[in-house]
C-alpha cells in the first residue's frame, strides 16, 4: 500500500529541516568517500513518576568512562564522546552511516526534583539517571476536620 501525501504535507515536508537533510543525506551517500565527523546525538527518554524523574540515554559502543553527568544550578548535563571506529589494516571505509563524535545534552530540571540525591547507573550501552522528587513537593492528602 503506497502513501500519498497532499500538496499541503508535501510542501510541509519541504519546509522541515529534519527531512531536508535527510534527503540531502541519502542524495550524497554514495558519494561519501571522504569520511567526516558525523553528529552524534544520543536517543533519551525522559519520564516522571509519582516519586521521581527517570532519564535514559542510549549510548552504544560506549563505556561509563566515555561519559560525564553533572547538575549544576538545577541543570542537568550530560556530555561524552562516542569514538571513531578504528579499521583494521587492508581495511578501507566506504561509507558509513554511524555517527560519532563530542556530544553534550543539557536538561533544566524542575524545582521539585532533589538534585542532591540523584543516582546514575550504566549498562549495556544505556544510562539510566533517577532524580527523586522532593518530599515537600510530592502530592499529601490533607484529611479535613
Amino acid at each position: 500500500m503506497k502513501n500519498v501525501k497532499s500538496p499541503y504535507h508535501l510542501a510541509m515536508d519541504i519546509l522541515n529541516p529534519a527531512t531536508v537533510n535527510s534527503l540531502l543525506n541519502d542524495a550524497f551517500q554514495t558519494f561519501d568517500n571522504q569520511i567526516t565527523n558525523k553528529d552524534f546525538t544520543p536517543r533519551y527518554q525522559w519520564s516522571k513518576t509519582a516519586l521521581a524523574y527517570e532519564l535514559q540515554l542510549d549510548l552504544p559502543g560506549m563505556t561509563k568512562e566515555n561519559v560525564n553527568v553533572s547538575i549544576e544550578n538545577q541543570e542537568l548535563a550530560v556530555s561524552g564522546e562516542r569514538k571513531k571506529l578504528e579499521l583494521v589494516e587492508g581495511q578501507e571505509l566506504l561509507s558509513t552511516s554511524i555517527p560519532y563524535g563530542h556530544f553534550h545534552l543539557k536538561f533544566t530540571m524542575p524545582l521539585q526534583a532533589d538534585t542532591s540525591a540523584a543516582k546514575a547507573s550504566f549498562e549495556n550501552g544505556v544510562l539510566q539517571l533517577h532524580i527523586p522528587i522532593s518530599e515537600k513537593a510530592q502530592k499529601q492528602i490533607i484529611e479535613i476536620k
